[in-house]
């Protein structure tokens, strides 16, 4: 979903942007180009009238005088993993969500939990300890477990990030608490 994907089955596409960079003087275009370069390294790109958004990782670039001072076209080469916007659903019991994309992605559970609970399980991966006012996240998006932004890992018996499958899933739980799925639905 993002470029952690924890053997998430999409190989990222390439994609390749230009720029047309200036500024009043040489240093200032140099310096634009420099900003931009930074802004570019990790983003999302979104395409006017395109229904996708594009995690990309830049991976190569390129830079050429266009001997109109001073500007320079900057050539940028991303690999990107092609997704729609984010989905978040609220549940408040076992239901059944869709993922329109057509390779797994990586789901985030968050938990808020009314009363003190021992254990909760949550689409097969149980966690301990949890108490009201407190929101758990199994992050399967950027692989990480947290209570209140903590780390919270070792409280789960997790063994792999949750991922969503293409198509129905059924996210099961253990008692009538409120979560939140959210993921990226993703195509190869």
């Amino acid at each position: 979903s993002n470029f952690n994907l924890f053997n998430i089955e999409a190989e990222p596409a390439e994609l390749v942007a230009e720029f047309y960079v200036g500024g009043p003087s040489y240093e200032a275009t140099q310096t634009n180009i420099s900003n931009l370069l930074i802004a570019a390294k990790q983003c999302v790109i979104r395409k006017e009238g395109d229904i996708f958004e594009y995690a990309a990782v830049l991976i190569d670039r390129d830079s050429e005088n266009t001997e109109v001072e001073p500007y320079d076209l900057l050539s940028l080469k991303f690999a990107v993993i092609r997704r729609k916007p984010l989905v978040i659903k609220k549940l408040e019991k076992t239901a059944v969500i869709y993922n329109e994309g057509n390779v797994p992605s990586g789901v985030c559970i968050s938990i808020s939990p009314e009363k003190a609970l021992d254990t909760f399980t949550v689409a097969g991966i149980t966690i301990e300890d949890l108490n009201p006012g407190t929101t758990y996240v199994i992050d399967g998006i950027v692989g990480r477990v947290t209570a209140n932004g903590v780390n919270y890992f070792a409280h789960t018996d997790l063994v792999d990030f949750p991922k969503i499958q293409p198509g129905k899933n059924e996210i099961v739980m253990s008692e009538e608490i409120p979560v939140t799925v959210s993921f990226y639905p993703v195509f190869s």
